[in-house]
């Protein structure tokens, strides 16, 4: 139980599973036994920064300035810290720093062109994430964000050729369901489930691209929150809506559903042309 090292390695551990609370305690207990373990104090701050503890955030990373302020993890954290505090300007100013020390960390320039986009630059943020993928052309984040910042100057056809790269992002989470992906095809029997996999805001986006989905194949089941249920069946009559909620588990597992598809990727059924006036951004 004393041992610094060991609660610092579970800490690693529990964080790399997601089970951040428990790591925030781990991390907690090794400065408890060794105040001044630099890595957990970092990594203590990049803890309570995706939590939302923003000013606990920055007391860590302030605790540990005068002896690694200059190390390029350091000034990336910094720079994600105010990122996350909504300061994107400050932001990218430790992203600069870091990549001062460390020019071709791609991480470093994916969060740099994340300050940039935040900032409305862009495409400078565009030209950021180029040099990111170029010096890691496998780097899913980077691929991702480029693609959204495309689509935000309506250059579709480059930002839909790496839509499919948000299943890389560190952020992205598959739902457990048992159908195949749609392929995009009509399906000759059954139906098409049509599932979220974000927040409300953006099922309220990709909703409005289901008469994309109805054109191809028209027998479709929609998952929505709760709070849409109303307002989606009277947008969409002719289909299947039902919310997610426990009640509704079975409906998941019935036989006639026989591809899925997350509202997510619905995005290329758009095209490089861009959207048709007749679909609506959004159906409310």
């Amino acid at each position: 139980p004393g041992n610094a090292e060991a609660h610092n390695l579970l800490g690693n551990v529990l964080k790399d599973q997601g089970a951040l609370e428990g790591a925030i305690v781990a991390f907690e207990t090794v400065l408890n036994l060794q105040p001044d373990h630099l890595m957990a104090r970092l990594n203590l701050a990049a803890l309570y920064r995706q939590i939302g503890e923003i000013n606990v955030a920055f007391d860590n990373l302030v605790a540990i300035k005068s002896v690694v302020g200059g190390a390029a993890r350091y000034r990336n954290e910094m720079g994600l810290t105010y990122l996350f505090d909504g300061q994107p300007y400050q932001a990218g100013q430790f992203f600069k720093a870091a990549l001062s020390v460390d020019p071709t960390n791609t991480e470093y320039l994916n969060n740099l062109g994340l300050s940039l986009r935040n900032r409305g630059r862009i495409k400078e943020a565009i030209a950021t994430y180029d040099l990111a993928v170029d010096l890691q052309p496998q780097y899913g984040e980077a691929r991702w964000n480029r693609s959204i910042a495309h689509l935000k100057l309506s250059n579709w056809e480059k930002g839909l050729s790496d839509w499919g790269w948000r299943r890389h992002h560190s952020d992205f989470r598959e739902r457990n369901l048992p159908q195949p992906l749609w392929t995009g095809s009509k399906l000759r029997k059954g139906t098409l489930l049509i599932h979220s996999e974000q927040d409300v805001s953006d099922e309220v986006l990709y909703t409005g691209l289901i008469p994309l989905v109805q054109n191809i194949t028209p027998n479709v089941a929609l998952e929505t929150d709760s709070r849409l249920e109303k307002l989606v069946r009277r947008s969409y009559p002719e289909i299947e809506v039902f919310a997610r909620t426990q009640v509704n588990h079975h409906r998941y597992f019935a036989d006639d559903l026989v591809a899925r598809i997350p509202s997510p990727d619905l995005v290329p059924l758009i095209g490089g042309k861009g959207p048709d006036k007749a679909i609506p951004p959004a159906y409310l």
